[in-house]
């Protein structure tokens, strides 16, 4: 794995009218999933690192609070795989996180999450 594919993986929110999180070089991702290269942080260690950038608005809310997301790689396609809070279903979302990763808009494909929402649809509650 080379760092010379363009666009990176990592984690997100987005609130405060930006993109806060990390992104990683295609390299540092590890495969978690047979065929996805996966970052290595969590939701939950970037958010509770007091050295992480964040709004300070959000410091003083639970990670869950903001809607998020996840980039992954998948290297048999060339493609981004963007899972994410379907709240972020916006040109303005898209735009802003295909920026903070660097991705072209054609090697993106876009997929709400229900792990990642902020607004849980009790129809789809699995307990």
């Amino acid at each position: 794995m080379t760092d010379t594919i363009s666009g990176k993986i990592g984690i997100f929110w987005f609130f405060a009218g930006r993109v806060w999180g990390r992104a990683r070089a295609v390299s540092e991702g590890e495969e978690r999933v047979a065929g996805l290269r996966d970052s290595p942080d969590t939701h939950t260690n970037f958010w509770e690192s007091p050295t992480a950038e964040i709004a300070p608005t959000g410091r003083d809310q639970p990670y869950f609070a903001f809607p998020r997301g996840r980039v992954l790689y998948r290297p048999g396609d060339g493609r981004f795989i963007v899972y994410m809070d379907r709240a972020l279903f916006t040109g303005v979302a898209k735009a802003a996180i295909r920026a903070f990763f660097t991705l072209a808009e054609e090697s993106v494909v876009w997929r709400a999450d229900p792990h990642y929402t902020t607004d849980p649809d009790p129809r789809c509650d699995p307990w």
